[in-house]
């Protein structure tokens, strides 16, 4: 127990304080009692998978160490004791107590701190005091070798045709085929399925995007038509259904993407024209995500496999064909056509930076050229097979491209040189993508899996 006088610890039974000798006993009771329960006050509790808060923080209690105090002798029988200086026990400078705070203030504290919220207590402005706790953030995932394989999730029972990291690289969202119409939203560090979005039935889930923010994820189901939502990315809720335009007939959408700024949507279509019958058109259709209305469509005469969006939102580059067109969206002006692959190009990807795109073609080639005027920069040759997918890593520096072959090779852009290939999976490589915080490449392939390996 503490002497409310002069503030030293001692022993429990002692009624007399061995600093300044001060009767304490008519605290005693009440005083232990208090001591009793800030101890109790003082264990863990608990908030949730990644909060902890802990209690006893200047709550009335001493922040510094004290120093034992010996046990006192009673004097001889018959002899009273000497007045003797009795040596104050050395404690620091500015010593303070806290405010004695109840059990049900510290846990209701506690509970606002985790929500994020600061919680002030007291009722005088000159009393007021705000209680501070840091909520642990996720550590932060350590890079490893380049290639080492971290986990293989096993959700799908059909190929899975398209996966994408969360923004905070905890999670990952994956498609598959019509077999298994589903969206797997999962753990990256142990694989463990967090939720099943189920709204497809019959429809291969081929493409799927998280909001830059990471609180929507929209998908597309693509077969004898085409259906695209957007859903909240914590549970699966809160349902949007975009509309599509009266004068098309979509019925496949290869790929989504969300615009940096998180305000529009744009999608590669395979569709028919109805005002001119054409059914060999391709269409990049831009939806606002406010409202779910489709803005504007811009369509052409093949079909249109990849979209994606510059980093000021104002223009996309689509796959034409065996070309790359970069589009001023809303005006739908051709601001360029890059023409080096010879074949179908599968895949487009702008580099984070915003000054070069790569292109992934049937011609076994990655192509990585100025964005700016489609100046070529470098040809990557290492595939031996048709390229399907090519993603950029976050500092702009690498790429990782994926193949029929069933390989994921990670290489140079500056010069094309090869760093390494990854052969984990059994089956065709439908999509890659790197996680943002940069430590991790996730393959999706026709082998049923989705692959998480190490970036180096």
């Amino acid at each position: 127990m503490f002497c409310e006088h002069c503030g030293v610890q001692n022993r429990e039974t002692a009624i007399y304080c061995q600093a300044c000798r001060k009767r304490m006993e008519e605290k005693h009771e009440n005083q232990t009692q208090t001591c009793q329960q800030l101890l109790r006050d003082q264990d863990m509790i608990g908030l949730g998978p990644r909060a902890v808060f802990r209690c006893g923080l200047n709550m009335g209690m001493p922040q510094y160490p004290q120093p034992p105090v010996p046990p006192v002798q009673p004097p001889p029988l018959g002899q009273t004791r000497q007045s003797q200086p009795f040596p104050p026990a050395p404690r620091p400078q500015q010593l303070r107590y806290g405010p004695l705070l109840s059990r049900r203030t510290v846990l209701i504290g506690g509970a606002a701190l985790a929500g994020g919220l600061p919680l002030v207590v007291g009722g005088r402005e000159d009393h007021l005091f705000t209680l501070l706790a840091t909520i642990s953030a996720p550590t932060p995932f350590p890079h490893v070798a380049l290639g080492t394989h971290l986990v293989t999730y096993h959700g799908h029972n059909d190929s899975v045709l398209t996966v994408a990291w969360s923004p905070d690289s905890t999670r990952i969202a994956s498609g598959a085929g019509s077999y298994d119409p589903t969206v797997k939203v999962w753990n990256a560090l142990d694989g463990t399925t967090i939720y099943t979005y189920l709204h497809y039935v019959s429809l291969s889930v081929r493409s799927l995007a998280w909001s830059p923010d990471g609180t929507r994820i929209v998908t597309d189901g693509s077969g004898d038509s085409a259906d695209v939502h957007a859903w909240d990315a914590t549970d699966g809720g809160q349902d949007t259904t975009f509309e599509l335009p009266s004068t098309l007939s979509i019925y496949k959408v290869w790929q989504v993407a969300w615009s940096p700024d998180g305000k529009r949507i744009a999608a590669a279509c395979e569709s028919i024209d109805l005002t001119t019958n054409n059914t060999a058109a391709g269409t990049v259709l831009v939806w606002d995500v406010a409202s779910a209305k489709a803005l504007a469509h811009h369509t052409v005469q093949s079909t249109v496999y990849s979209v994606a969006w510059s980093s000021d939102s104002q223009r996309v580059a689509a796959t034409i064909d065996n070309t790359v067109q970069v589009l001023e969206v809303g005006s739908w002006q051709t601001l360029f056509t890059y023409q080096g692959h010879s074949d179908i190009v599968w895949s487009v990807a702008l580099s984070p930076d915003g000054t070069h795109i790569a292109s992934a073609s049937n011609d076994k080639t990655v192509q990585v050229w100025d964005a700016t005027n489609g100046n070529t920069l470098s040809t990557y040759r290492g595939h031996t097979n048709v390229v399907r997918t090519v993603i950029w890593s976050p500092d702009s520096q690498r790429l990782a491209s994926g193949d029929d072959d069933g390989t994921v090779q990670v290489w140079n852009a500056a010069d094309a040189s090869q760093i390494y290939i990854y052969k984990g999976h059994s089956d065709r490589v439908n999509q890659v993508d790197w996680s943002p915080d940069g430590t991790r490449i996730a393959s999706a392939s026709n082998d049923d899996t989705v692959q998480v390996w190490g970036a180096g």
